[in-house]
């Protein structure tokens, strides 16, 4: 398989995830929308355990997704196929390991917040959505930097 076959096909898939992690962000923004139930309320302890365990989902598959970015060729192709891409690749490589710090950091705090170490903790909420700010971005970029190389390089042979 060529390059840009290769490419082609890694790139589809990134895509595919990519779409998964806009539905996750949409989800996990409104669930956030919604207040949390006062101490003592029904559903108070539930709201932050149900917090955790998205941000667990999120967090792990934004390690798979990332690794098959990082270790599975896609980014390795992309500089292949256009040297100048490399310094990109080295930045959204970067930002990578930043997004898995801030997502375990967000998600140690909804642990304890959801154990009821912390009663309530303000910045959480917003800490996440300026994460799932990040990711949104971050992956906007990752799929201009697809689209570009592979446009050009597809188009190249017409």
């Amino acid at each position: 398989m060529s390059d840009i076959e290769t490419a082609t096909s890694t790139f589809e898939q990134v895509n595919r995830e990519h779409r998964e992690f806009k539905t996750m962000s949409a989800e996990l923004r409104g669930f956030l929308d919604r207040s949390r139930p006062g101490a003592g309320e029904a559903g108070h302890h539930d709201w932050a355990a149900q917090l955790a365990r998205r941000l667990v989902d999120l967090h792990d598959k934004l390690v798979v997704h990332f690794r098959h970015e990082e270790r599975d060729g896609l980014f390795e192709t992309l500089t292949r196929i256009s040297p100048g891409a490399t310094r990109k690749v080295d930045l959204l490589t970067a930002e990578h390991r930043g997004m898995l710090d801030e997502v375990r950091a967000v998600m140690s705090s909804a642990m304890r917040y959801s154990e009821g170490a912390e009663l309530e903790n303000p910045h959480l909420r917003r800490r996440l959505v300026e994460l799932l700010d990040r990711l949104k971005e971050h992956e906007q970029d990752e799929t201009d930097l697809m689209q570009r190389l592979e446009y050009r390089d597809l188009g190249s042979g017409d």
